[in-house]
C-alpha cells in the first residue's frame, strides 16, 4: 500500500517523474512466481511502466537484497521488517526507510534532493557529492 501511495503521488508530477522506477522484490520466489507477481500487480493497479515486480532464484534474490540493500532474512518462513530503499541512477543507496508506514512525503523530499543534485553544475555539484559521501540525507 505504501508503494501504491507513492505511485499515485508521482503520477501527478511533471518533468523528471518518468525517470523514476519503483521496484518491489519478492523475498519468496518459490511462491511468488513471475505469473503470480504479474497477476498481483494487475489486481493492485500498479503502473507496470513505472513499477516493476521482480523475483529470481532464492539464493540470487537473497544475495542481491542482502548485499545490495542490507536487508537480511531467513526462509522459510520469510520473516523480515519493512524496508524501502532509495537508489540513485548510479546504483548507490541514498536512503533507507524502515517500518510498516512509509513516509511518502519524506521520500518525495529525498527524490527532490536527488533531482536537484543531478541538475547541479560546477561548485554546487561538488557540494552535493560531498554531502552524499558524508551521508547528509536524513534518516527516516
Amino acid at each position: 500500500q505504501a508503494m501504491l501511495s507513492l505511485q499515485r503521488r508521482l503520477q501527478g508530477e511533471g518533468d523528471g517523474a518518468g525517470e523514476l522506477l519503483l521496484v518491489s522484490i519478492s523475498l519468496d520466489p518459490e511462491r511468488d512466481t513471475p505469473e503470480r507477481l504479474k497477476a498481483f500487480s494487475k489486481a493492485l493497479g500498479a503502473d507496470t511502466d513505472r513499477w516493476r515486480f521482480l523475483t529470481g532464484p532464492g539464493l540470487a534474490v537473497k544475495l542481491a537484497v542482502g548485499s545490495g540493500f542490507g536487508v537480511y532474512y531467513e526462509t522459510p518462513p520469510v520473516v523480515y521488517d519493512s524496508r524501502y530503499v532509495l537508489v540513485d541512477a548510479t546504483g548507490q543507496v541514498r536512503a533507507a526507510y524502515r517500518g510498516p508506514h512509509l513516509d511518502v512525503d519524506g521520500v518525495l523530499q529525498d527524490l527532490e534532493r536527488l533531482r536537484r543534485e543531478a541538475a547541479a553544475r560546477g561548485a554546487a555539484r561538488l557540494a552535493y557529492a560531498a554531502a552524499h559521501w558524508l551521508a547528509c540525507y536524513p534518516a527516516r
